[in-house]
């Protein structure tokens, strides 16, 4: 996958490291080494405060004593830490709400539970993710408005108040001559034309991406979109021909019943004619 986070945030041996540290003070040591040695590439040490990189220690260390406690491979942990790591950056950076937080976060780890290469991989299970989800939101979102007041730099709103008599309102510096004027219908008119010029390019336009958009949803619904694998591909065709046999025994059924029917029908009539005439001769006879 071109965006896997697996080793991006801690490598392979830095990963072990911090799965060998004993309790959370080890930790710390560990992620501290970790940040110098990579200048700063993990808790961002030299653009931000003693407390704030303390606070990212905690999370991080602590996100690390889960996933010892959840029995995690190197390569989950890896990920893991790669997830939350650009969850909380882009979070602080971008000003998130709690809510848009999370989707980021549901984002990425649906990312990496699916194997759908290239665009997701599978590193973890289904119960793999329904404790992560737990976990995060037991810890880092319930107190994401703390972590929010600690990273999110303040904004000071400046209001200043002028007095309309105060201001002075400025001749233009050259006005049009009288005799380019037009008469105000034809001004109407003109501009009555400009707005429907406007109003058909915008329709003319929302027709084009209506037809394109059209178009894609047909094309990926098919079994010749180019993003399905061959094995999906087989699955769908099979499940086709098996609904098109179904349809084509429920249509001979139906046949064969209507040609039965119309069998029946068609010898009441002529048992009915028999019996008419039959009755017909008796009575000439008489």
């Amino acid at each position: 996958m071109t965006q896997c986070l697996t080793w991006q945030v801690v490598d392979q041996r830095q990963t072990g490291e911090c799965l060998d540290a004993v309790d959370l003070e080890a930790l710390r040591a560990v992620m501290q080494r970790i940040d110098s040695d990579h200048g700063g590439a993990l808790l961002h040490s030299g653009e931000r405060t003693e407390a704030q990189v303390s606070v990212l220690l905690d999370l991080y260390g602590h996100l690390v004593l889960f996933a010892k406690a959840s029995q995690f491979s190197p390569f989950k942990t890896s990920t893991l830490l790669g997830i939350v790591h650009q969850v909380h950056e882009t979070s602080v950076a971008d000003r998130l709400s709690r809510l848009h937080s999370y989707d980021l976060l549901r984002e990425l780890v649906v990312r990496h539970s699916v194997h759908r290469p290239p665009y997701s991989t599978m590193v973890f299970s289904v119960r793999e993710v329904q404790d992560i989800d737990t976990y995060m939101m037991s810890t880092y979102y319930r107190h994401y408005k703390m972590y929010v007041y600690c990273f999110v730099p303040r904004e000071v709103a400046t209001l200043r108040t002028v007095m309309l008599n105060d201001t002075v309102e400025v001749p233009p510096v050259q006005l049009p001559p009288l005799s380019a004027a037009i008469r105000e219908d034809v001004w109407k008119e003109k501009m009555q034309e400009r707005v429907r010029t406007l109003e058909e390019t915008e329709m003319e336009e929302q027709w084009i991406a209506s037809d394109a958009l059209s178009e894609e949803q047909k094309r990926s619904g098919t079994l010749d979109s180019l993003t399905l694998k061959a094995g999906i591909r087989a699955q769908l065709e099979e499940i086709r021909d098996a609904v098109s046999k179904k349809s084509t025994d429920c249509l001979d059924l139906i046949e064969e019943k209507l040609t039965a029917l119309e069998a029946k029908v068609n010898e009441l009539q002529s048992g009915g004619s028999r019996g008419r005439l039959s009755s017909k001769g008796s009575s000439k006879r008489k």
